[in-house]
This record gives C-alpha cells, structure tokens and sequence, in this order.
C-alpha cells in the first residue's frame, strides 16, 4: 500500500478531516488489545482506515487485518522511520484515518517529533492526531508518555490516558492502585488539566484465549468461534460474559471522543 515516492498535498478547507491515532506505552500495557478493538470497530463502521503495525518484533496485525494493515520492510530504524513519514505523506494526499500501534517502548515517534512539529504538521492538513497512552499503577509507566508532553513535544488536545487494570498490585482495587501511584504525578496531572481524558481500561482474562485462537472480539462474544464444529469452543460461556461486559464498558466510555474517533459504534452500542 505505501508507495516509495512522496506524495505532496496541499492543505484544503474542502477535504474530509481524517484522524491518525497512536497508541504508545511500555509493553503489556494494552496498546495493541485497544488497538485491535478500535481496527474492528472502523472496520463495522465501513471506515476508510489503514493500520500501521510498527510493532517490530510482533506482526499482530497482520494476522487479524491482513487487507487493512502495512508494516515496514524491516526492523531497522531507518526502515521504521521511512515507512512512517510516506504512511503520513500517503494520508494526506489520500484522506483515509490511520491507526498506528508501536512495540512497547519505541522510540521511533519521539524522534519524528523531534524533527517536525507534528501538531502543528497535521493540523495544517486538516488531519486529527490522537494520542493513546496506557500505563500499568507504577510511576515508571509515565516516563514514555513525559518524552510527548514536555515541551508539547506531540501534546495534542485529543490525548487519551488508558489505565490498564490488569497491571496494578493485586492488594489494591483499581482505584486506588492509580491514585497512589500514577494520578498524583505533575506530568499526569499536567495532562489532565490541559484537556486530556481518561479511560479505565478493564482487565480481561479471557484475552490470551482469544489471542490463542485470533478471534475478533465481537465474533469471539457472538459465539462464531467454532463454527467448522472441529475443536471445543474457544471462550466457555462465563468468558463470553465476561467479554461482553469488557466491551459494553469500553464502547461507554469511548463514546464521549466521538468527535475525535469518527470509527465510534454508533448509539446503542454493537452488543444489543
């Protein structure tokens, strides 16, 4: 899909306003599990979407989307890095959104913003940029998300903090894991009063039978998992429960960005 020429475009008040979201954080934060759910929600919505997988050392989405998804040719940083800015360049010439997934600690967009400043890069062609960052109830989690927003490196007005409750002290219930240890912090806080939101994202412990098996989420909690009848379900019916709710939670609290993700489902939700 990503051509080896640049495209140039010029900005239009005409054109459509597409979206590029990226999803950054330490590994086993989530990042690609929320990824994947919004690529399926784009794709019920019939959006015109392309998935960048610059996870370098895990091709997730080239398994579950293979028709939507381009990866670079190789790990190398330049390789990640050419890809990258001709994905960019292709979009604003072609106006489809982007949904961009790194491998847990990348640093390949903190160096993109370094050279180009990417808010002001973007509006400038019309195109939203979300920011998508996940943390585990450890202070540590900050640091990755501190490369952005110091100085308003990559700090745009739709940022998103995700709260992964599957990564906090068993000892503690979710809200008190991320009050102690991550909310208190200057570069959270500073975050939130600038207009950042806050999502909690919660734990799933089905996840690693659905990846087993490279089920969709919603095909996984329909039942369309077994359908040749050759192997035993995959989710029993209390994982099914569970998944449901998992998603009925995120659909709610995602629903309030629709005007930063155009891939929302729609009111009512995909479970009823």
């Amino acid at each position: 899909m990503i051509e080896t020429t640049q495209i140039q475009a010029l900005p239009s008040a005409n054109l459509t306003h597409p979206t590029i979201v990226f999803f950054n954080g330490r590994g086993g934060t989530g990042k690609t599990t929320l990824a994947r759910l919004h690529a399926e929600w784009a794709i019920q919505q019939e959006t015109d979407f392309r998935i960048l997988d610059l996870d370098r050392t895990n091709a997730t989405f080239s398994a579950f989307f293979p028709e939507h998804t381009d990866r670079p040719p190789s790990a190398d940083d330049n390789d990640v890095m050419n890809f990258l800015q001709k994905a960019i360049d292709e979009q604003t010439a072609r106006r489809h959104h982007l949904i961009v997934d790194f491998g847990g600690g990348d640093l390949i967009l903190k160096a993109l913003a370094r050279r180009v400043r990417l808010v002001r890069f973007f509006e400038s062609y019309n195109i939203r940029p979300v920011m998508v960052h996940h943390f585990g109830a450890d202070p540590d989690y900050l640091a990755f998300m501190k490369y952005f927003e110091d100085g308003e490196l990559l700090a745009p007005e739709a940022t998103i903090l995700v709260l992964n409750a599957h990564v906090k002290p068993q000892r503690l219930s979710v809200t008190a894991a991320f009050e102690q240890t991550i909310e208190p912090h200057e570069i959270f806080c500073g975050a939130i009063s600038r207009g950042a939101k806050l999502v909690a994202m919660p734990d799933l412990p089905c996840a690693h039978q659905i990846d087993r098996y490279r089920l969709m989420f919603y095909e996984a909690y329909a039942g369309r998992d077994n359908v040749s009848n050759c192997r035993p379900p995959a989710l029993s019916p209390f994982d099914r429960a569970e998944l449901g709710m998992w998603l009925e939670d995120l659909e709610a609290q995602f629903s309030k960005f629709s005007d930063w993700l155009p891939w929302l489902p729609v009111s009512g939700g995909l479970l009823s």
